[in-house]
């Protein structure tokens, strides 16, 4: 959520599940938090491409779609396969 893509690359390298849901089944996917992020929780040193380049190199799924706003992240989101 905050565009920390060195601990985005981390945590799956060390066996972190990427499709986990917070809260329960049908809360959000690590790669919706990033995406919430852009929009909504910005921290001002946060690398949110790079993050979300991250989380879809590892096949997180997410259920949001570009635009998100921000240039760099919607371009990434456009590399994605569907």
């Amino acid at each position: 959520m905050n565009g920390r893509a060195d601990v985005v690359r981390l945590l799956p390298a060390r066996g972190a599940d990427v499709t986990d849901k917070a809260f329960d089944h049908t809360g959000p996917t690590p790669l919706d938090r990033a995406l919430w992020g852009v929009r909504h929780n910005r921290a001002a040193d946060g690398d949110y491409a790079a993050t979300v380049a991250a989380l879809i190199a590892v096949n997180a799924p997410t259920s949001h779609d570009a635009p998100t706003g921000d240039a760099g992240v919607d371009a990434v989101m456009a590399q994605r396969s569907p």
